[in-house]
């Protein structure tokens, strides 16, 4: 368990650093999952068990920190591993933690709802990590797969969206919520000319099965073209658009600006929406677009949510996602840009030695 005491036969540094010459990001970020990603570079995966039970993580004073295994695949030489840390310091790159293991007694102690706890917000976390869908939270807002199927993603597997597909969340009142953060790793895979409606809907409920119930279901987000005319897009500046208040019905939904989101087939670009104190704003890897003011409160209802997908009409996301997450608080622009910088390929947020 996160308690426990194995004996300590091996041990790595991971040190972090948020300066200029890693994250860049100033300000102290709180609770936050560290992403760990294991290659044979970083690791013997034959000093541990097959399946990384005996692996722990613990503050340089011995503390023990919780994580979770994503996946740890001896055979592949390969691990990606969430562990918290109630404190990232802004601009400091001394600040370390430990990885140990080597104890041939050690059981597991890994508990993902530990690492992404309800307390601190988070709604539903969703790895895409095989071919089961569960979320990470103690909410167990599991998905239901509706076609996708599983792909590449940024830090390991992901889910790969094909024309109509979807991941569907059953109703739970945690998917209610008076602040939101949606965030994921999208890679588009369609021309943006071909678009469904010209939208794509990366997390969506609706009110009802009409599609009236459009515009009075709760947060939602899509990239969207140029087919809603309010919003300045064309079809070579696209963006991301925030739906779901009593302020935002059509047309006068929340757009970032145009051209937020790059409409180069296969890039992988990193989404962030948050909605709070009558603002919604949008984030695309790490940066801020835009913020959009008097968008009025939250909907709720007691609707399921889709991934990929709207319930009631054809808005289908083509491509492939990766590491979905929705909050019921909006996070700050240290913790959105330190979540981009610690999850992008060949980061220099941390180290392992």
């Amino acid at each position: 368990s996160l308690g426990s005491f194995i004996t300590v036969r091996r041990s790595k540094r991971i040190t972090l650093n948020t300066t200029v010459t890693g994250a860049g990001v100033s300000d102290d970020v709180y609770n936050f999952p560290v992403f760990v990603c294991l290659r044979p570079a970083d690791f013997n995966f034959a000093s541990a068990h097959d399946n990384g039970t005996d692996v722990r993580f613990r503050k340089p004073g011995g503390a023990a920190l919780a994580f979770e295994i994503e996946r740890w695949d001896s055979a592949a030489q390969r691990a990606e591993i969430w562990v918290l840390v109630d404190t990232v310091f802004g601009n400091d790159d001394e600040q370390y933690f430990e990885m140990y293991w080597g104890d041939d007694d050690a059981d597991g102690g890994a508990d993902g709802a530990a690492v992404f706890d309800t307390a601190n917000g988070f709604v539903g976390v969703w790895h895409f990590s095989g071919s089961d869908i569960p979320d990470a939270t103690g909410y167990a807002n599991d998905g239901t797969n509706g076609g996708t199927s599983v792909g590449e993603g940024v830090m390991g597997t992901g889910r790969d969206f094909g024309a109509g597909e979807y991941i569907e969340i059953g109703y739970d009142p945690s998917l209610n919520v008076s602040s939101a953060t949606l965030s994921a790793w999208i890679r588009i895979e369609q021309n943006v000319g071909d678009w469904q409606a010209g939208q794509m809907r990366v997390w969506d409920r609706c009110a009802d099965e009409s599609p009236a119930g459009v515009d009075a279901g709760p947060f939602g987000v899509a990239v969207d073209r140029d087919d809603y005319g309010a919003s300045g897009f064309t079809n070579d500046q696209p963006g991301l658009r925030m739906t779901g208040t009593d302020q935002l019905a059509y047309p006068n939904y929340a757009f970032s600006n145009p051209g937020a989101i790059s409409s180069t087939v296969g890039a992988w670009q990193h989404i962030t929406v948050t909605a709070a104190d009558d603002t919604a704003r949008f984030y695309v890897n790490g940066v801020l677009d835009t913020a959009v003011a008097e968008i009025g409160t939250l909907n709720t209802n007691t609707r399921y949510a889709r991934i990929g997908n709207t319930p009631n009409l054809n808005r289908g996301f083509e491509g492939d996602m990766d590491e979905v997450r929705f909050s019921g608080v909006a996070r700050s622009a240290a913790w959105v840009k330190l979540l981009y910088e610690s999850q992008r390929d060949q980061t220099p947020f941390y180290s392992i030695e």
